[in-house]
């Protein structure tokens, strides 16, 4: 295969900050439990908006009215499905599924990464803080869609153990650590496309309204999502129509631009044949060649910062 003697290097992970959703988690809450009011162990079943309000029914808890309400719940967003519709309509397959989980660092690996391709699947293991102890795996694979149960863990591992069977390099180690591993993350990648953000009393932020699974900066875009609705609602004093107007205004091109660098993700991981995987290699190790870091520094930071943020009141 053109990749199982020399694992294509990934010096891009050195220096790349990343924060692991659970910290970021754990530090928005942490900064916020005194003022904000959290509920866990439930989810949203109804909503209905009345134009001055929007009543709310839960799985479990209470039925509540609030003033408004924002869908920050993901790729496959409940608030999205109940008040703009079906999720076939917005979101777009992109051939590829995406599983992410920690595995042993006996590589060795220092705030960087190898990545290994056989036609149509790829295996990745990476160190991003310099743990010498822990690592973590990214599996890519080329498929149609499949049908299952994305609460089902079990049968999301049995998957991933299929579709890697029989794979080179460090596969087989990386499936044993599947296994055991807790924190298995697995999805299609795909990308969200919606018509509009906002409907009513309801807005949808973060992947919700312009997700893309992987390689469209779906957090940190989320994280700007959130400052400049939150902003505009506190610049319109609280008139959610203005502020919404200018939340979708001011986001939607944002969110375009960084979901294009995602449109190649399961290609650049899993190329379909052998000659692709060798014009990948080439490729990026020319982009990362130190008389191209700079250009390569450019061209990756530029949809990141193609906003212009505005000062608002606190």
């Amino acid at each position: 295969m053109a990749s199982l003697d020399r694992p294509l290097r990934l010096p891009m992970m050195s220096g790349y900050v990343k924060i692991f959703r659970g910290e970021l988690a754990k530090i928005l809450h942490e900064r916020t439990e005194d003022t904000v009011e959290y509920v866990f162990g439930d989810s949203v079943a109804t909503l209905t908006d009345t134009g001055d309000g929007v009543d709310v029914t839960f799985e479990r808890g209470a039925p509540r009215r609030f003033d408004l309400v924002v869908g920050a719940d993901g790729l496959h967003s409940r608030t999205r499905r109940l008040v703009f519709g079906d999720e076939s309509r917005y979101l777009r397959f992109q051939d590829h599924y995406v599983a992410g989980f920690g595995v042993p660092n006996h590589l060795g690996l220092d705030r960087t990464g190898r990545l290994y391709s056989e036609p149509g699947r790829a295996v990745c293991v990476g160190n991003y803080d310099g743990d010498p102890d822990h690592a973590g795996a990214l599996l890519v694979f080329r498929s149609e869609r499949l049908v299952y149960d994305r609460g089902d863990v079990a049968a999301q591992k049995r998957i991933l153990r299929e579709r890697f069977a029989g794979m080179g390099w460090e596969a087989p180690s990386v499936l044993k650590a599947l296994e055991e591993a807790d924190d298995l993350y697995f999805d299609a990648i795909a990308q969200i496309h919606v018509d509009r953000l906002t409907e009513g009393r309801v807005a949808l932020l973060g992947d919700a309204g312009y997700g893309a699974t992987m390689g469209g900066m779906g957090t940190g875009v989320a994280v700007v999502g959130a400052y400049v609705l939150a902003g505009e609602l506190a610049l319109a004093g609280g008139d959610h129509r203005t502020a919404f107007a200018e939340y979708e205004t001011r986001i939607r091109d944002f969110a375009k631009g960084c979901q294009k660098i995602s449109g190649n993700a399961g290609p650049f991981f899993a190329p379909p044949t052998e000659r692709r995987i060798r014009s990948r290699d080439r490729m990026y190790r020319l982009l990362s060649h130190r008389l191209m870091a700079g250009f390569f520094k450019r061209l990756t930071e530029k949809a990141a910062t193609d906003i212009e943020l505005r000062e608002y009141p606190a």
